[in-house]
């Protein structure tokens, strides 16, 4: 009977035994477990101090893979939006930015740290969209139809407002400045390359009108000996006049000579308008030969 309840009481002293053991190593493993994650809590922040989001996600998630808690999964969520939001700005994506920013400064059980900042990006990079939205597009848009239309001087005109703009020179604007700058570069290059056209042009029909209304180098019409009309000379008033009328009648009075304008008129009057007012189109196109 003796050797019986020994041996009952042995057993009842390994079983305490082995259970005071395993106690002791499940709360070692508790401990070790609390003071791991407290570390790569710790490390995880110091990460987001120092703006390097992509680290401080990684180790947040690392805590919450020794610790699942909401603190360190709204931590590596949180990390996680600041990295995209940074990355969107380096890219000059603003309005994705802004929305990851939102999530950012909204973020529940958020670490106190990239709430602020997100809130204080967020505002930042609200104003660059609006500005982008209010002024710079426009323009930009603006631009690119006068460009398709040829008016290249309007083109520029845009382009040169976006560059005067008080913000253009800020860090966020860096890459539209040096697009614009090229692009009005290029409007340039095309506005002068259209004045030299439309100079040409005019050249060549100004020499051709010269031609046709008579050059006295060439033996073909000039105007009467003296400027004399009707036997009244035709003073630079009355030249002056006549060049209005001409002017008046749809003519680029420029091209012509004050010969070729006393001619005009010598051929008027003799079709009966004695005046610088009663000259007729019919009148010019005769003096012309059309």
């Amino acid at each position: 009977m003796k050797k019986k309840l020994f041996a009952v009481l042995a057993a009842l002293s390994l079983v305490f035994t082995l259970s005071a053991c395993g106690q002791s190593k499940s709360s070692s493993s508790s401990s070790s477990n609390d003071a791991r994650y407290a570390r790569l809590m710790k490390q995880g922040k110091q990460e987001a101090r120092d703006y390097d989001y992509d680290s401080a996600e990684e180790t947040f998630e690392r805590a919450q893979d020794v610790k699942n808690t909401s603190t360190a999964r709204a931590y590596a969520e949180q990390a996680d939006n600041m990295a995209e939001a940074k990355d969107d700005i380096k890219e000059y994506e603003f309005s994705d930015a802004k929305e990851a920013l939102a999530d950012a400064k909204n973020q529940t059980n958020g670490y106190s740290v990239m709430t602020d900042r997100a809130e204080t990006l967020h505002s930042k990079i609200s104003t660059v969209v609006r500005r982008f939205k209010r002024d710079i597009n426009p323009l930009k848009r603006d631009a690119a139809d006068a460009i398709d239309d040829g008016d290249y001087q309007s083109a520029i005109a845009d382009y040169e407002e976006i560059l005067d703009l008080p913000y253009i020179n800020g860090k966020y604007y860096r890459k539209v400045k040096k697009q614009v700058k090229r692009l009005l570069a290029n409007a340039q290059e095309k506005a002068a390359a259209q004045k030299q056209t439309t100079q040409s042009t005019t050249t060549s029909s100004s020499s051709s009108a010269s031609s046709a209304q008579g050059d006295p180098s060439q033996g073909n019409k000039s105007a009467p000996a003296g400027y004399v009309v009707g036997g009244q000379t035709v003073s630079m008033s009355a030249r002056g006049q006549i060049r209005s009328r001409l002017t008046d009648l749809g003519y680029n009075q420029a091209q012509f000579t004050d010969d070729q304008v006393v001619g005009i008129f010598n051929t008027a009057y003799n079709n009966g308008h004695q005046s610088p007012a009663e000259i007729t189109k019919d009148d010019v196109a005769q003096y012309l030969g059309q």
